[in-house]
Protein backbone atom coordinates (compact mmCIF):
# COMPACT_ATOMS: atom_id res chain seq x y z
CA UNK A 1 0.00 0.00 0.00
CA UNK A 2 1.26 3.50 -0.78
CA UNK A 3 2.27 6.10 1.72
CA UNK A 4 1.21 9.72 1.34
CA UNK A 5 3.84 12.22 2.40
CA UNK A 6 2.49 15.66 3.16
CA UNK A 7 5.01 18.39 2.57
CA UNK A 8 4.87 21.73 4.22
CA UNK A 9 6.50 24.59 2.38
CA UNK A 10 9.76 26.39 2.91
CA UNK A 11 12.55 25.05 5.08
CA UNK A 12 10.56 22.07 6.32
CA UNK A 13 10.15 20.84 2.75
CA UNK A 14 13.81 21.49 1.96
CA UNK A 15 14.83 19.36 4.94
CA UNK A 16 12.45 16.56 3.96
CA UNK A 17 13.96 16.50 0.49
CA UNK A 18 17.43 16.08 2.03
CA UNK A 19 16.52 13.14 4.26
CA UNK A 20 17.72 10.36 1.89
CA UNK A 21 21.13 12.03 1.60
CA UNK A 22 21.18 12.67 5.35
CA UNK A 23 20.62 8.97 6.01
CA UNK A 24 23.30 8.05 3.48
CA UNK A 25 25.74 10.43 5.17
CA UNK A 26 26.41 12.24 1.92
CA UNK A 27 25.45 15.82 2.85
CA UNK A 28 28.02 18.53 3.35
CA UNK A 29 28.63 19.63 6.95
CA UNK A 30 26.28 22.63 6.75
CA UNK A 31 23.33 20.66 5.40
CA UNK A 32 24.03 17.79 7.80
CA UNK A 33 23.87 20.22 10.72
CA UNK A 34 20.73 21.92 9.39
CA UNK A 35 18.91 18.59 9.00
CA UNK A 36 20.05 17.41 12.45
CA UNK A 37 18.81 20.62 14.05
CA UNK A 38 15.44 20.31 12.31
CA UNK A 39 15.11 16.65 13.32
CA UNK A 40 15.64 17.58 16.96
CA UNK A 41 12.37 19.55 16.93
CA UNK A 42 10.21 17.99 14.20
CA UNK A 43 8.30 14.82 15.09
CA UNK A 44 7.01 14.48 11.53
CA UNK A 45 10.52 14.33 10.08
CA UNK A 46 11.68 12.04 12.87
CA UNK A 47 8.95 9.62 11.84
CA UNK A 48 9.96 9.95 8.18
CA UNK A 49 13.57 9.06 9.10
CA UNK A 50 12.35 5.96 10.96
CA UNK A 51 10.22 5.00 7.95
CA UNK A 52 13.09 5.44 5.49
CA UNK A 53 15.41 3.40 7.72
CA UNK A 54 12.89 0.54 7.71
CA UNK A 55 12.25 0.89 3.97
CA UNK A 56 15.90 0.85 2.84
CA UNK A 57 16.65 -2.83 3.57
CA UNK A 58 13.33 -3.88 2.06
CA UNK A 59 14.13 -2.06 -1.19
CA UNK A 60 17.60 -3.58 -1.29
CA UNK A 61 16.04 -7.07 -1.26
CA UNK A 62 13.79 -6.42 -4.27
CA UNK A 63 14.85 -8.13 -7.50
CA UNK A 64 15.77 -5.78 -10.32
CA UNK A 65 14.57 -6.36 -13.84
CA UNK A 66 17.66 -6.92 -16.00
CA UNK A 67 16.63 -4.13 -18.39
CA UNK A 68 16.39 -1.67 -15.50
CA UNK A 69 19.55 -2.85 -13.74
CA UNK A 70 21.96 -0.61 -15.67
CA UNK A 71 19.71 2.43 -15.30
CA UNK A 72 19.28 1.82 -11.57
CA UNK A 73 23.04 1.38 -11.13
CA UNK A 74 23.71 4.64 -12.97
CA UNK A 75 21.14 6.44 -10.83
CA UNK A 76 22.68 5.12 -7.61
CA UNK A 77 26.11 6.28 -8.73
CA UNK A 78 24.75 9.75 -9.50
CA UNK A 79 22.94 9.94 -6.17
CA UNK A 80 26.08 8.94 -4.29
CA UNK A 81 28.08 11.86 -5.70
CA UNK A 82 29.25 14.11 -2.84
CA UNK A 83 27.09 17.20 -2.38
CA UNK A 84 24.49 16.04 -4.88
CA UNK A 85 21.07 17.50 -4.10
CA UNK A 86 19.40 17.76 -7.46
CA UNK A 87 15.95 16.39 -8.01
CA UNK A 88 15.90 13.21 -10.01
CA UNK A 89 12.92 12.41 -12.19
CA UNK A 90 12.15 8.76 -12.63
CA UNK A 91 10.12 7.55 -15.55
CA UNK A 92 8.14 4.36 -15.21
CA UNK A 93 7.46 2.55 -18.46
Amino acid sequence: MGRVIRFRGGRHREVQELLPWFLAGSLDAGDQERVSAHLSVCAECQEEVRFQKRLGPQIAELPLDVRQGAAAAALLIRLAEPGRRRRVRLRVA
